[in-house]
């Protein structure tokens, strides 16, 4: 549990129940379903559990909720609800889309370069040229190339596609 780690400075030790390592498959369905990370479900949720479930221990450890109780059916509750009121506009949404653009364009990337990391070049400056027209001419033609590359990316044969969850549409 790397979020309660990274969040709290605590760790948990032992071994979870195989029941419970299938329940947490929910969590990742969630995250498919309602376009959020593990860690941010995570965030959203057990902080509404830990003040609303009493457990039967007396030292708080761990989550400070069962995970039957993490990945029940309230708790999807509790998450559409703490969605609706943390983004109103469907924000989590475009991030979303942003970061799985950009996810297949690096892995791309990576297969046309065979996994061989691409130096790229290093942009000229107003110095290098004899005179500020000059400078003007290849700053705009630079612009020009970059918006074809964008726009060859990000163009309709992606938008074509469709399938579930595609992040072109």
């Amino acid at each position: 549990m790397r979020w309660l780690e990274a969040r709290e400075g605590k760790s948990i030790y032992g071994k979870f129940k195989r029941i419970d390592i299938l329940r947490m498959v929910k969590l990742q369905v969630w995250s498919w379903r309602y376009r959020l990370e593990i860690e941010e479900i995570l965030d959203l949720v057990v902080p509404y559990l830990r003040d609303t479930v009493t457990t039967k221990q007396k030292k708080k450890y761990g989550l400070g909720c069962s995970i039957a109780s993490l990945t029940g059916d309230g708790s999807e509750k509790i998450l559409v609800n703490a969605i609706a009121q943390e983004y109103p506009d469907g924000e989590h949404k475009y991030a979303w889309r942003q970061r799985e653009q950009q996810r297949q364009l690096e892995a791309e990337r990576l297969e046309e370069s065979d996994g061989l990391v691409v130096k790229e070049r290093a942009p000229r400056g107003i110095l290098d040229f004899d005179s500020v027209e000059e400078f003007l001419q290849y700053s705009a033609r630079r612009v020009e190339r970059i918006r074809r590359k964008r726009s060859a990316e990000y163009g309709p044969k992606r938008r074509s596609k469709k399938y579930r969850g595609n992040p072109w549409l």
